[in-house]
């Protein structure tokens, strides 16, 4: 189903309807290169892309291992199953055959709006089965997609609202038949963008520590939008 978002108003009335548990989000870009495909089996020719070979299953748990392997005296949290492991690597940029998405809609809106200079895109899904205990070790034995609710091993995990979905043909786009896309006009994002800074949502929220603060400050100086002080000062 796709739906076109022209205003923050027409996005936070999706909040009535959709506000029951159970829905994950996803926001990026408006852009064909980006599908709702994991990174790990984004193969392409153009500049960018995350494998330039066909997808090969061996090579991408050959990365994976090596990324165990390596990763160790870098890391805080020990994981304590294979898929804690990949969603540490998804966390760090690593391509996996996860794909990020959220429990919350506004969390989704700022990464689909993050850019203003196009339009934005908002998947939602519901329905999607978690991974069953005692199966956190066979990542590459799933015959169908499966969502997981991972520990917080890093503070943005749970300001995020963060759920991965495990697929188990990294190669081939998701689909579903309860997934809805929605595109956010490119006239919209920028507005969008400001109301989700007056609620909250910004890098500095979502992306704790240093960078994600300074970050958020570049672009409240970039375009001299800083709310008044105590004093009444802009």
């Amino acid at each position: 189903m796709a739906q076109t978002i022209e205003s923050w108003r027409e996005l936070t009335g999706k909040l009535e309807k959709y506000r029951r548990h159970g829905y994950l989000y996803r926001g990026e870009r408006d852009d064909s290169r980006y599908t709702l495909r994991p990174k790990v089996g984004r193969v392409s020719k153009s500049p960018g892309s995350a494998r330039k070979y066909d997808y090969c299953i061996e090579d991408e748990k050959r990365v994976f291992e090596d990324f165990k392997r390596a990763a160790r005296p870098y890391i805080a949290h020990e994981p304590k199953s294979e898929i804690e492991w990949l969603a540490i690597a998804q966390h760090h940029g690593l391509p996996t055959r996860l794909l990020d998405w959220t429990e919350s809609l506004l969390v989704a809106a700022y990464f689909a709006v993050k850019n203003t200079q196009s339009a934005g895109v908002i998947y939602c899904v519901h329905g999607l089965d978690s991974m069953p205990g005692g199966q956190e070790n066979n990542i590459f034995e799933p015959n169908e997609v499966r969502a997981y609710r991972p520990p917080h091993l890093s503070p943005r995990i749970p300001v995020q609202q963060s759920v991965f979905t495990l697929h188990p043909n990294p190669e081939r786009d998701f689909t579903h038949a309860n997934l809805e896309r929605w595109t956010i006009a490119q006239t919209a994002c920028w507005d969008i963008k400001q109301c989700l800074s007056t609620t909250g949502i910004t890098p500095a929220s979502l992306f704790p520590g240093i960078d994600g603060l300074s970050q958020h400050l570049a672009w409240l100086y970039k375009w001299a939008y800083f709310p008044a002080d105590s004093s009444g000062r802009l």
